[in-house]
């Protein structure tokens, strides 16, 4: 572990040096970078680089209210509204797909009804990326693809599942119906995943701007481009079954809430205390480059001048779209602050993990690494 433990708030010009040589080629792409740290003045500041247009071409502010697809950043959500009904509820937190199953929807085949929600929260659930399916879609995909659609897919698809809690395998389809599993096993029913988060997480610490995709007007969403410099449709707007997988749209305002939150430095009774179980490890089970899995986040190290340094991390992409965030490591999550943070969203595919260590290499007072040595800070593609 390093022995570096001064934090220093990264300036808009190391912010723009980090970012800048990433997005020259696209005068449409559009970067905000959010530093979080509860010595910083206001616990922080957000950095914006870059240029946005709406779907229809016109141009779109880049500013705190602005909305971004996170994509996978929403199982982070998913897993602490786990988290808060299984400290609950012990029945909750060692229950199964088929015991917290939403009303009106079909029984499930035995094999994935007997999946325990904890291990669909740690991806250890045994269920492969997404239905088989290399495209990460469920299959057939109705429009819409609701919720009864997917419990009607897996009572009648077969397809293999491994032991639970042996084996890391990322699943969209995990964090979906964990999501959904979540109506069923919430003591005060809600309508819908959406209803239910913003009541037990987001209202609490007023976030007032994260909801599902759909909900903002194409001429308030940003245009996405893909790696290939390709425009990109909005992202999952009829497919509500996975809003909890990676279905949520956000701002930097609630993102820097959200980063501030899983640092420790928001108060919130009934919400701070979950940070123990979502930020330590729930399963001695390992990803491929060694990272740690908490609930919805992975505990990772990455090098530095002054050694190896931990990390909490997750990553969200959807097509057009990225998102990062990452924090130093509290000695006691729930009790103690994290030291320092950083959050990146883009409506492109540049790598957003690069940036987001790069400028936490920053705060922790090391240069950040350009060019081609860059690469070897892109965790999110070893996981």
């Amino acid at each position: 572990m390093s022995s570096q433990t001064t934090i220093v708030e990264p300036t808009g010009d190391q912010v723009a040096a980090i970012v800048d040589p990433l997005i020259q080629d696209n005068p449409q792409i559009g970067v905000a970078v959010g530093v979080v740290g509860g010595d910083f003045d206001d616990n922080g500041a957000i950095y914006y680089q870059g240029a946005l247009v709406n779907h229809a071409g016109d141009p779109l502010p880049l500013d705190e209210s602005t909305s971004f697809e996170i994509a996978s950043v929403s199982k982070t959500f998913t897993a602490t509204l786990f988290a808060l009904l299984g400290s609950r509820s012990t029945d909750v937190w060692n229950g199964t797909l088929a015991q917290y199953q939403p009303s009106g929807t079909d029984p499930l085949y035995p094999d994935y009804g007997d999946l325990a929600l904890r291990w669909l929260a740690t991806y250890t659930s045994g269920l492969p990326r997404d239905n088989s399916d290399p495209t990460d879609q469920p299959k057939p995909l109705p429009q819409p693809y609701t919720v009864a659609d997917m419990y009607g897919y897996l009572s009648q698809e077969r397809f293999p599942v491994d032991p639970q809690d042996t084996t890391y395998l990322y699943s969209n389809l995990g964090f979906a119906l964990l999501g959904q599993s979540m109506l069923a096993a919430a003591g005060k029913p809600a309508s819908t995943y959406p209803a239910l988060l913003t009541r037990d997480v987001l209202q609490p610490l007023g976030m007032t701007s994260t909801a599902p995709i759909g909900a903002v007007p194409a001429d308030q969403m940003p245009l996405g481009f893909r790696a290939d410099g390709s425009k990109a449709p909005i992202g999952w707007p009829q497919n509500p079954a996975y809003v909890p997988a990676g279905g949520l749209v956000s701002t930097p305002a609630d993102v820097f809430t959200w980063l501030a939150f899983n640092m420790g430095l928001v108060d919130d009774a009934a919400l701070k205390p979950l940070l123990a179980l979502t930020q330590t490890p729930q399963t001695t089970v390992k990803t491929l480059n060694g990272s740690q899995l908490g609930l919805g986040w992975f505990l990772s190290t990455m090098s530095t001048p002054g050694g190896t340094q931990p990390f909490v991390w997750k990553d969200g992409g959807l097509a057009g779209f990225s998102s990062y965030l990452a924090f130093l490591p509290s000695s006691d999550p729930g009790s103690a602050q994290s030291a320092g943070g950083v959050f990146v969203l883009t409506n492109s595919h540049i790598p957003s993990g690069r940036i987001a260590l790069n400028v936490l290499r920053v705060m922790l007072g090391y240069p950040y690494v350009s060019g081609v040595d860059a690469a070897q800070l892109d965790t999110d593609r070893l996981i």
